[in-house]
């Protein structure tokens, strides 16, 4: 990788760090969240959307400081593994592309 590479997935690591750290109340609830989500599925597979879809059933999470805490929820999960790709079908992921995300089988 060149320094320039290095230097940005760095500068990612630590602003990720930080609004985890921030939310580790939301994130932990959020994961819980997945986790249940992700077994009510057949082939076990979630994306962000899902799992945003299913936040508004559960006001007892309380929202995060920040949206980039979203991305911490699968960021270090051991409990998912990536399984590639697909485009957001939520209004505020614009169609963009979000990844897929299995639930590891334990």
């Amino acid at each position: 990788m060149s320094a320039q590479l290095d230097l940005a997935l760095a500068e990612r690591d630590k602003g990720i760090a930080r609004v985890k750290a921030k939310n580790a109340d939301f994130v932990e609830s959020a994961r819980g969240l997945a986790r249940m989500v992700a077994r009510s599925k057949p082939d076990r597979i979630i994306t962000m959307d899902d799992v945003r879809a299913e936040l508004v059933h559960h006001s007892e999470i309380a929202k995060p400081t920040h949206y980039n805490a979203y991305g911490a929820i699968f960021n270090d999960n051991s409990d998912f593994e990536f399984v590639g790709y697909t485009k957001s079908v939520q209004k505020q992921g614009h169609g963009n592309i979000v990844r897929r995300w299995q639930l590891k089988v334990v």
